[in-house]
């Protein structure tokens, strides 16, 4: 169902939504996710891209706050 929903602006914006939308769509991925170390890893290679690339993917990243 999702994934007959189109985001034209966002898609663009936010590749990698479109990306982990369609990882969902396969059952070994889903099962994947039951493990809360791999939601942990995946939460923070997304984190460090974000902050290396900037929140939508290109050009420069971003200075992080380190609390």
């Amino acid at each position: 169902m999702l994934m007959n929903y189109v985001w034209p602006t966002r898609s663009r914006s936010f590749p990698q939504c479109l990306n982990f939308l369609e990882l969902l769509q396969d059952e070994a991925f889903r099962g994947l996710l039951l493990n809360g170390n791999v939601v942990e890893w995946l939460h923070r290679q997304q984190y460090y891209f974000w902050c290396k690339h900037g929140k939508r993917g290109g050009g420069e990243g971003q200075e992080v706050e380190k609390k």
